[in-house]
């Protein structure tokens, strides 16, 4: 039966705990509502005002870990927006989507479907690497004339907005490389 003077609060961590109700059958229950961040809570219960200890010494402990939801590509961003390389056919730069929830907390899993592509200019761009961990990246490599490219990524079909309102726009710029010595006779 009910009746019992039971309290649940949390003792450190994150997250919300509500009311306990007395479900009149020697149960108590209280809901714990998650932040928007990751993280954990920490909950302790005492009864009848001493703590409640599971049978052992020291007072049981309820830990709520809280982890990030799907992926959301208007949250996810690509990374770096803005690049220069050396225009020698032969010099790259790594551009990265880092899936993150709607509460903007990065994924620390892979599988997501996520394209790169360029969207303009000039250079090239590899595949896109799962690196199981919440990151997808590709490699752009640069062309041996000056000038520029413009990649854009998606995320289960959706563009990568980094936030924002529109699509994110990562720019490498092809710049010159350093000048070589030219050897010439004076006749």
């Amino acid at each position: 039966s009910g009746g019992a003077m039971v309290a649940i609060i949390r003792s450190s961590g994150a997250g919300t705990i509500g009311s306990v109700t007395d479900n009149g059958n020697g149960t108590y229950t209280a809901t714990v509502t998650a932040p928007t961040g990751t993280g954990s809570g920490v909950f302790v219960a005492t009864l009848g005002g001493q703590a409640v200890k599971g049978g052992g010494a020291s007072q049981t402990q309820a830990t709520v870990t809280y982890l990030p939801g799907p992926a959301d590509a208007a949250q996810s961003t690509l990374t770096p927006t803005s690049a220069s390389i050396t225009a020698n056919g032969t010099s790259t730069q790594v551009l990265t989507v880092t899936a993150k929830d709607a509460n903007g907390n990065s994924l620390t899993s892979g599988g997501a479907t996520v394209t790169i592509t360029q969207s303009s200019g000039t250079g090239t761009i590899g595949s896109v690497t799962d690196n199981s961990n919440g990151t997808y990246t590709a490699t752009v490599t640069a062309p041996t004339a000056t000038g520029s490219g413009v990649y854009v990524a998606t995320l289960g079909g959706q563009a990568v907005k980094s936030g924002g309102s529109s699509q994110t726009q990562a720019t490498v710029t092809y710049v010159a490389g350093v000048a070589s010595k030219l050897a010439f006779t004076q006749q």
